[in-house]
């Protein structure tokens, strides 16, 4: 199981106002909400697989979901402007 954690851009467009609010709060949890319904996350491919499986109960047939992998080189690549830059991955300390 791989413990690599690669920068995912999720894009979500869901139809009904209360399916919307329950999507809006998953993406709150599982990182940095760009906008409204763009969020950016680092996770590994099974988090990432395990989280859609979560959001996917609360989406209907109409509702879009779109999911980007952000390689290191398109990552170095991006352009950024503006006073809050993208996020990086998380240091986890254990004791």
């Amino acid at each position: 199981m791989s413990t690599t954690r690669f920068l995912w851009l999720i894009v979500y467009r869901v139809r009904d106002a209360n399916r919307a609010a329950k999507v809006r709060d998953w993406a709150r949890f599982q990182g940095r909400v760009l906008r409204p319904g763009v969020c950016e996350t680092w996770a590994t491919q099974s988090g990432l697989r395990q989280a859609l499986l979560d959001v996917s109960y609360h989406l209907s047939p109409e509702d879009q979901v779109y999911v980007y992998r952000i390689c290191a080189d398109c990552r170095e690549d991006c352009r950024f402007y503006g006073v809050d830059p993208p996020g990086a991955p998380e240091a986890a300390i254990i004791f």
